[in-house]
């Protein structure tokens, strides 16, 4: 007789523990991980394209390689002209000195027979002519210092355009902006790569995001910076639990998601909610679907 009350009571048992662990569960969704489009910020041909579809890769490894022979031939040109005009300029500079030279002599022999004429020991003639001289040697000098800045200016300019034909030459070489996983190549060896147009999709692995709807009478118990367990399924049926971290609660509700199923729930008000949880090991695939917890 008592060996057959095992049975019902066992059952009660477990159904009273099945409701109590209910009331931990807040919602099921969909792991998304943030998706990079990588595009190359220059246009050229593509001579390598490194990863192929389902690789992982570090952030900043090289993915492809754009020709970089325009670039370089354009820096050539520009230190050819760099090295033209610098030597202008050295000739200038040196023209002006020389100008500048010839004026302080011209002024000092203009005072020094200005001086003599005033005294009567030199005709004022010849004073006269100093003078005009040392205006002439001035005007000289000034004016040979005026093209100075016309040169300095042209290599400031060839300046600039090398660094920005520099930067245009390291953005040939294409590399990731995270740690993440290849998930679409677009673009193969030989191809025009375009700014507009991406080589890659990656999606980003260390770090997995899940958006899941939660009623409106269970939103008081959270908050963001708030712990919560996401749940994995494995064959035994017991599941895995992650940690993870609520990092945005919206501000508006939203009436009977269209993802949510339940009868009696289909005339709730709902929240979107996101987490986030730290994926070093890439257990947590995109799309894979998972529970989130308390």
């Amino acid at each position: 007789m008592n060996k057959l009350l095992v049975l019902p009571v066992v059952l009660v048992l477990c159904q009273s523990c099945s409701r109590e662990n209910e009331k931990d569960f807040l919602g099921a969704a969909n792991v998304e991980m943030k998706v990079y489009q990588v595009s190359p910020a220059v246009q050229g041909t593509l001579l390598e394209v490194k990863c192929e579809e389902g690789s992982s890769i570090k952030q900043g490894a090289l993915l492809a390689i754009l020709d970089t022979l325009p670039f370089s031939l354009q820096i050539r040109e520009i230190n050819a002209n760099l090295s033209q005009i610098s030597h202008q300029l050295s000739a200038k500079e040196a023209e002006s000195a020389i100008a500048r030279n010839d004026a302080s002599s011209a002024k000092r022999e203009r005072d020094r027979m200005k001086g003599l004429a005033d005294k009567g020991a030199a005709p004022l003639q010849q004073a006269d002519n100093l003078e005009s001289q040392a205006l002439s040697a001035e005007l000289r000098a000034k004016a040979a210092a005026l093209n100075l800045p016309a040169f300095q200016a042209q290599v400031e300019m060839l300046l600039a355009r090398k660094a920005q034909l520099e930067l245009n030459l390291s953005r040939c070489y294409v590399k990731s902006p995270c740690n993440g996983i290849v998930l679409v190549r677009y673009r193969h060896h030989g191809e025009m790569a375009l700014p507009s147009a991406p080589i890659y999709e990656i999606g980003e692995y260390d770090t997995a995001q899940i958006d899941f709807f939660m009623p409106e009478p269970l939103l008081a118990g959270l908050s963001v910076g708030g712990k919560v367990r996401l749940r994995l399924d494995t064959p035994d049926g017991k599941g895995d639990f992650l940690p993870a971290q609520v990092t945005w609660i919206s501000n508006t509700a939203e009436f009977s998601p269209k993802n949510i199923q339940t009868r009696e729930s289909r005339n709730g008000l709902y929240f979107k909610v996101r987490v986030k949880c730290a994926n070093p090991s890439g257990r947590l695939k995109r799309g894979l679907p998972v529970e989130v917890w308390r």
